[in-house]
This record gives structure tokens, C-alpha cells and sequence, in this order.
């Protein structure tokens, strides 16, 4: 018997060990844990709550198998309250690697595979839309695990819910509503091919989400409305719902501004939906002509994120203002030299010249973001159009597209008059110190930034481009540098 006693006493001395701090191993702290608390006839409930707690802590809580063996040690040792609490958490992970999967088999797969993903991020980093060394894959994933609780598949018809915690009856209720509107919505218009990011600018996937975002919170809030009117629901509920996603919102707030834009797709959205009514609290009186806004939205979208921040500028007639076009193949002519070559073309659009014009540490703010002034900024809207192109050098195209070496960068720009040019140019140099760009003004409406290329490069692209710069249309018809 002394025998037994001495080899538990040397045993607890050793788990007391290992649930040290500076053992900084999980993997051991939470096996400490499952032995002291399970499937022994002689356990140590107090070393097992230690031993989990300090492998939650080395995890700060982000492992789903340590969380519940840690309830397990809570509820043995009377703690119920706590076993609860952790238990949700677990469940609520555990649903985390099957969301990242599907992230990333729809976005970084089909959606941004076979390198676009690393094109679009070169783009993004040269032009400091995001910082140049954020690594778009990890931010995209970080904020969309912390964000989605539920969403709807368009390619398969299904929808799916996440097991969030701090979700009652009413909350969950109020998501599916949103989701459901996304399958109403693709009965009458095909979302999956609007959706599809492989064949859209940045902006023009700005512009087309902020269509669908937008019906599905117009519907939601009128849903919600009637559902609190109804006295069915405990109205607590929603306040509890809204403390937890604030806290959720955490990443999504010190995220650099452009995965914010995100949130702009939901909030700008249905104020363009609702053709540029602001409304605080919804009324469902009042939304009676949505439907068919909608629809008709669906089947002509909007061709810009600045449409979607100014709606007049899609539903009035006398005011409609579509992007002015670049001739593509006339670029690449200017540009490519054997050797090099375009590897990547997009549309970065009001909504991201406002990113790049604003300081780079802004953050999400949450009371603000409701107004799409929030989204944009002086320098921002007399924005007219835009193209950027990247070059990488290779043997030939698909492999210089594919290594991304010498990468190069030329942005066009255009605007509604030379005042609007040159406040951009200003807030454009004075927010983002780039060492690599070069700009220059083409006409009176537009301007020219050059990145990567030498002194010599730069002089000789600017002559031809002076010489015979590209053709420029809007809505079809020959748009001109020199009027206004």
C-alpha cells in the first residue's frame, strides 16, 4: 500500500510539472488532463482541471478537443456553469475545419486558383490597397471563420448554418432569413455565374455582391421586425446575439481596411437597394417595390462600386454614371516588351481608390459603417475609371504568370474633371509612400502610375502613351482626357 501511495505522490508531482507554464505543450498538458480525469479508478480532478486549463491557455482556447476536455474537468469538478460555456466553444470549433474547407475548395480553388489568387495579391501589395507583405490567403480565411454563420451555396442550391455561440431562436431565425432570400433570389437570377470572381474586376465584384447582399438584408430586416412585433421572441435575446458578434467582430476590425469591404457588400447594398433611402429602422411598408428594384438589379447590375455607394448614379436616368472602359489591347501593346508580359488586368473602382487615399491603419468602425459615406472619401468620388495591369517576365505568358518574377505595375486612372485627378494624385502620395511609383498626369482627366520600372523605363513608357495613349469609352461611346 505505501508503495501506491508513494508512486501517486511521485505521479502528481510530475503531472504538477507539466502543467507548468513554460511547458508550452498543449499535446502533453491536455493527455495530462484525460488521464487524471477519465477512465481511472483513482483520479486527480484538480490536477486534471489544471492540466486542461494550462493547455487552453498554451491553445488561448482555439483548440476544440482541448476545450472539451477542459469541460470535462469543469464538470467533475462541480463547475457547471463553466463545463457549459466551454462545451458550446467546442462545439462551435469543431465546426471550423469543415468551414475552412469548404473556403477553401470555393474561394482559394475555383474561385482564385491556378494563381490568380497570387496575381491578384501582387496587384493589391504593389499598389498598397493591402500592406506588401499581408498575406491575402490567411487574412481572407482569418475573417471569414470569425464572420460566417451561415451561408448559401448557389452551385449546389444549399444552405448551410454554423453553430455560433451566443445564437438564440430569434438570432438563428433572423440569419436564415437572410440565406433563404440568397435561394429566392437564385430562383430568378443565376447567382452562381453573377458570383463567379474567376470572370470579375475587384470592382465589378463589388458592385455585383452589394446587389445580392443587399436584397437578402432588406428582406432580414424586415423579418426581424415583424418577428419582435409578433411578442413571441424574448427581445434580450437579440442584445445578447448582438454583445457576442461585436466581440467576433474583433478580427474583422484590426484587419487592414480592404478585407473590411466586406461588410460595405451588406451595408451599402441595401441602401442601394433601397435606391439610396436611409433608413435606421426598418419598415416593411415601405418595402414593397424591393422586390422588383431587385430583380431588375439582378438582370442589369450595376458595372461599380461607386454605384452602389451613390445609387443615383444606377436608378436615375438623367444621373447614370458607368465607368469609363480601357482598351485593353491597346495597353498591352504599350506595355508588353518580349520578354514581359500582362499577367494580370483589373478594376480597383471608387471603393478601394477611397482605401488607398485613407490612412493605412484605419479601422472598421462599427457605429459608422451603416453610411456609405463611411466607405468613401473626397479623393475618392469624382473617380470615372480605372485599369490596372501587372507584368511579369517569362518565356511566355502562362509561365511568367505562374513564377511572377520582375514584376511590374501600370495603373490608369481617370476621373470627372482635373480637379478631382489631382486630389487623388495628392491623397494618393500622401497616404502611401511607395518608392517604387512613378505617376504622371495623361491629359486633364487622367493619371498614370507606373511601378517597379526605372528611371529610363518610366520615361520611355510615359512618351508612348503620350504619343498614342489607349482608347477610352464610356456606355459605348468615345470618352475624351481633355473635356471638362
Amino acid at each position: 500500500m505505501d508503495v501506491i501511495l508513494e508512486l501517486r505522490e511521485k505521479a502528481r508531482r510530475l503531472g504538477k510539472r507539466i502543467c507548468l507554464p513554460e511547458s508550452q505543450d498543449a499535446g502533453v498538458t491536455q493527455a495530462a488532463a484525460t488521464l487524471a480525469a477519465e477512465g481511472l479508478e483513482h483520479r486527480d480532478r484538480d490536477l486534471a482541471g489544471r492540466a486542461a486549463k494550462a493547455a487552453h491557455d498554451v491553445t488561448e482556447g482555439k483548440d476544440a478537443d482541448i476545450l472539451d476536455t477542459y469541460a470535462r474537468a469543469m464538470f467533475d469538478t462541480g463547475k457547471l456553469d463553466k463545463a457549459l460555456e466551454l462545451e458550446r466553444k467546442a462545439l462551435e470549433l469543431a465546426k471550423v475545419p469543415q468551414l475552412r474547407a469548404f473556403i477553401e475548395k470555393k474561394l482559394f480553388e475555383e474561385g482564385y486558383g491556378e494563381g490568380r489568387l497570387e496575381r491578384l495579391q501582387a496587384f493589391l501589395r504593389m499598389t498598397e490597397i493591402i500592406p506588401p507583405k499581408c498575406d491575402l490567403r490567411k487574412n481572407f480565411l482569418d475573417v471569414l471563420l470569425e464572420q460566417i454563420g451561415g451561408f448559401y451555396d448557389p452551385a449546389t442550391s444549399a444552405f448551410y448554418m454554423m453553430n455560433r455561440e451566443g445564437f438564440g431562436p430569434l438570432a438563428n431565425r433572423i440569419m436564415i432569413a437572410h440565406e433563404l432570400t440568397h435561394a429566392l433570389d437564385d430562383q430568378y437570377a443565376d447567382l452562381e455565374k453573377l458570383l463567379n470572381v474567376r470572370d470579375m474586376s475587384e470592382d465589378q465584384m463589388a458592385a455585383i455582391a452589394g446587389v445580392v447582399e443587399g436584397s437578402a438584408m432588406v428582406l432580414m430586416g424586415r423579418y426581424a421586425v415583424r418577428a419582435q412585433l409578433s411578442g413571441k421572441y424574448d427581445l434580450n435575446e437579440l442584445m445578447e446575439t448582438a454583445q457576442a458578434e461585436m466581440e467576433r467582430a474583433d478580427v474583422l476590425v484590426k484587419a487592414p481596411p480592404y478585407f473590411t469591404t466586406l461588410v460595405a457588400s451588406y451595408m451599402c447594398g441595401m441602401h442601394f437597394v433601397r435606391r439610396g433611402e436611409m433608413v435606421l429602422v426598418p419598415d416593411p411598408s415601405k418595402d414593397k417595390g424591393v422586390g422588383a428594384d431587385v430583380l431588375k438589379a439582378l438582370k442589369d447590375p450595376p458595372t461599380s462600386s461607386g454605384q452602389i455607394l451613390h445609387p443615383e448614379k444606377y436608378w436615375d436616368k438623367s444621373k447614370r454614371d458607368d465607368p469609363v472602359m480601357v482598351s485593353d489591347k491597346d495597353v498591352q501593346k504599350l506595355v508588353a516588351r518580349p520578354g514581359t508580359y500582362v499577367v494580370h488586368k483589373d478594376t480597383a473602382g471608387e471603393l478601394l481608390c477611397a482605401i488607398v487615399t485613407a490612412p493605412a491603419e484605419r479601422e472598421l468602425n462599427i457605429m459608422l459603417m451603416h453610411l456609405p459615406s463611411f466607405w468613401t472619401n473626397e479623393a475618392a468620388t469624382g473617380w470615372g475609371g480605372d485599369r490596372f495591369y501587372l507584368l511579369a517576365k517569362g518565356p511566355d505568358q502562362k509561365k511568367a504568370g505562374a513564377d511572377l518574377r520582375g514584376l511590374r505595375g501600370v495603373w490608369i486612372t481617370l476621373w470627372d474633371t482635373h480637379n478631382d485627378r489631382d486630389e487623388f494624385l495628392e491623397d494618393y502620395e500622401y497616404q502611401r509612400k511607395i518608392a517604387s511609383r512613378t505617376a504622371f498626369k495623361l491629359g486633364r482627366r487622367g493619371a498614370i502610375f507606373l511601378f517597379g520600372f526605372d528611371a529610363d523605363e518610366c520615361e520611355a513608357l510615359k512618351k508612348r502613351i503620350e504619343a498614342d495613349p489607349p482608347r477610352f469609352t464610356r456606355a459605348g461611346k468615345s470618352w475624351s482626357l481633355d473635356a471638362r
